[in-house]
């Protein structure tokens, strides 16, 4: 089975990718991935023992990145790395990739093709070429998110997903519902995310925080610092509770372009939350800093599944969350944690503090929390279900592949 993956970073769909590689029937499906470049996704491949090639594959889209005219006279070289310019050299490219990539998968005799998300077109293309069924992972919306960037209207992304997939899946119904309507084909099926809840159930090691004083209470934001996040809006309901929580401190974990960050950083100053606001930048132990804070924050305009707010469950935290299309599917309003609308600030900050300021109400939502992940969102059982769409793409699959020739 090839795998095409998209980014070498640690993310939301990384990391679900990787829990499924790790999961999956080894004996029925050998997985090779196939990935743009190296980094600590490549090097978690490699730890798990899963073969990969770095290289041949390319996404067609790309992240906006913000550049003055002065910086570009200053180095015009930047106008290389705009997000158009990069993607215009990705689809000049594409032929060529998906040549190296069918004689890869002719080599590696290759019967069924999975791609991670919607930003590498290679796979299906290839997977098409070769008559070999292929299955899309789709975990988020292209069209209207505002941090990725192309010069092509994308209206038509879903019907080339569905022409060229045996099986399309989407991590939530409101990921499926935005991108093919309100009844959608049955060639879409809705697969939500997993997680081992071992990893967050077990006694964490203290991880390294700033200097807090005792009886500090933490609130986090976790995963990509982007414009659809919308932390801005999470900063200031942390200024809403600056004087009626002094106890409060808030962690911002994540990496984020540096344009980004520094309006996050001046929101910050202007709000007068320097001392009580934390940007952490990436971290590799979620499971202990999740142990660590008290409840997760999600102020998202645009969240098709939500990852960290079911490891925030598992780990026992209630969580506070805006309506902004995933966590709705995770979250019981009033139950397990709460949920407020997209952009309303006072909303979240009093779900925060009715959270902080009631102990039982607190205890009894957590205990929900994790209640609700280990039975809805567990991942041998998201595993064996995306295992039976693999089994299906190939006993339906018209024309068995000739790889021996």
């Amino acid at each position: 089975m090839l795998v095409v993956a998209h980014d070498a970073m640690l993310y939301g769909a990384q990391i679900s990718l990787l829990d499924i590689l790790g999961r999956i029937d080894k004996e029925r499906y050998e997985p090779h991935v196939v990935i743009p470049s190296a980094g600590p996704f490549t090097e978690a491949l490699r730890a798990s023992g899963i073969p990969l090639t770095c290289g041949v594959v390319q996404r067609w889209i790309f992240f906006p990145k913000p550049m003055t005219l002065r910086a570009i006279l200053r180095r015009p070289w930047r106008r290389l790395n705009h997000p158009y310019v990069l993607a215009f050299l990705s689809w000049l490219s594409l032929p060529f990739r998906v040549i190296v990539l069918v004689l890869l998968m002719r080599k590696q005799r290759v019967d069924l093709v999975y791609t991670n998300t919607a930003t590498v077109l290679d796979g299906a293309l290839a997977a098409r070429l070769c008559s070999i069924p292929h299955v899309w992972h789709l975990r988020e919306g292209v069209a209207g998110n505002r941090d990725l960037s192309s010069p092509l209207p994308l209206s038509w992304l879903p019907g080339f997903a569905l022409s060229h997939s045996a099986t399309v899946i989407t991590n939530s119904a409101g990921l499926a519902c935005r991108l093919f309507g309100n009844a959608s084909p049955p060639q879409v099926k809705v697969v939500h995310n997993g997680i081992d809840s071992a990893a967050y159930l077990a006694e964490q090691p203290e991880p390294p925080l700033p200097s807090l004083v005792e009886g500090t209470r933490l609130a986090a934001v976790c995963g990509a610092l982007q414009e659809r996040k919308d932390v801005l809006t999470y900063i200031r309901s942390a200024a809403r509770l600056r004087d009626s929580h002094p106890e409060l401190h808030h962690l911002l974990i994540g990496q984020g372009s540096g344009d980004y960050l520094a309006r996050l950083q001046n929101e910050i100053d202007n709000r007068g939350l320097t001392d009580r606001v934390h940007l952490l930048g990436y971290r590799s132990d979620m499971p202990a800093l999740l142990s660590a804070i008290d409840v997760l924050v999600s102020t998202a305009v645009d969240e098709p599944f939500g990852r960290t707010l079911i490891e925030a469950m598992a780990a026992g935290k209630p969580v506070v969350s805006t309506r902004s299309g995933g966590p709705e599917e995770i979250i019981i309003h009033g139950e397990c944690g709460f949920l407020a609308e997209v952009g309303d600030d006072a909303a979240v900050a009093e779900h925060l503090a009715c959270l902080l300021d009631d102990a039982e109400l607190y205890a009894a939502m957590g205990k929900a929390a994790r209640e609700r992940v280990l039975q809805y969102f567990d991942l041998d059982t998201s595993v064996r279900k995306i295992e039976r769409i693999f089994d299906e793409a190939l006993r339906t699959s018209e024309n068995a592949p000739d790889l021996t020739s």
